[in-house]
């Protein structure tokens, strides 16, 4: 079983991130229409990666399926290890550029997190990943952030000790809520709506954009341009935003000025990526089985004789 599930990671992992890069247009950020405020990387640097990734995350999936009884501290250890030897992959991959550093921090713990939920032979739910998550990472900032020393610091350590903004480490300990209870719960609005899985998922992008303290955005423009991209993404979910035309139009403008002024909301990309990541766990008749495949065999039989 755990090659199959294994397998089914493997395009889970792939299509979410090729999806994000993919959706169009989002302000600021490489997608269909353009690369964003971005000069070094285009949409073949996102792809390149996702692909060089994708083991990565089928092996923190297997971390979680192989340990749901080791201790919390333990699993982290090891899902750490793994993401630091994905980091060198995605770095040889794009030639040095940082494209997906977040978002592999946020999608191996949602993957890990789903192979502890399978291995358990439970269903897979945003609710379920959100509480596993938490357990890895209880204490994170405190452990991490509070105490942070020296010189080499990352992007994330930088914005905590200028503003005290926790970033993608405070939003992990917390059991990810912009993902699970804003940007996930968002997506099934939209979706209900008719609108397209492209349009929703501009649609959690700006919703995303106008709460989340946006880390890349305060590394390139400090606390006015995270300012400015929350009113702008403010405004447009005034005027309608997905649902409206005259939303759709203030969100063209929005990818104009973003580029203009080198405003580009990676973080918010990545979780858009962790919120198409957990709706294809959460609808995997793979993963959702139980463990019972000869069961889901039949079940698809039955359903192809009455097509």
């Amino acid at each position: 079983m755990l090659e199959l599930y294994k397998e089914e990671i493997k395009k889970i992992s792939l299509i979410s991130q090729i999806l994000e890069v993919y959706v169009s247009p989002k302000p600021g950020l490489v997608d269909k229409i353009d690369s964003g405020a971005h000069k070094d990387m285009n949409i073949k640097t996102f792809i390149d990666s996702s692909i060089a990734l994708n083991s990565t995350f089928v092996k923190c999936f297997e971390i979680g399926y192989l340990n749901n009884e080791k201790p919390p501290h333990e699993i982290l250890s090891q899902l750490r290890n793994i993401g630091i030897k994905g980091e060198k992959k995605m770095f040889k991959a794009t030639k040095g550029i940082n494209t997906h550093k977040g978002q592999l921090f946020l999608l191996g713990f949602i993957v890990a997190s789903a192979g502890i939920l399978v291995s358990q032979r439970e269903t897979i739910s945003s609710e379920k990943i959100s509480k596993q998550i938490k357990i890895f990472t209880k204490d994170i900032v405190n452990k991490e952030l509070k105490t942070i020393k020296g010189n080499k610091l990352s992007h994330g350590e930088v914005i905590y000790k200028k503003y005290g903004k926790k970033g993608i480490r405070g939003e992990v300990e917390e059991g990810i809520p912009s993902i699970c209870n804003l940007g996930y719960v968002k997506f099934k609005e939209y979706l209900s709506n008719g609108i397209g899985f492209n349009n929703a998922l501009i649609g959690v992008l700006i919703e995303l954009m106008a709460e989340v303290d946006d880390t890349n955005v305060l590394w390139r423009r400090g606390l006015e341009g995270s300012e400015y991209l929350k009113k702008m993404a403010n405004k447009a979910l005034m005027l309608g935003n997905v649902t409206t035309q005259q939303g759709m139009n203030f969100i063209l403008k929005m990818n104009k000025e973003f580029n203009e002024k080198n405003i580009s909301p990676g973080g918010c990309a990545d979780m858009l990526a962790a919120v198409i990541m957990i709706y294809f766990l959460e609808n995997s008749k793979i993963l959702n089985s139980g463990g019972n495949y000869y069961g889901l065999q039949q079940t698809c039989f039955r359903n192809a004789q009455k097509i």
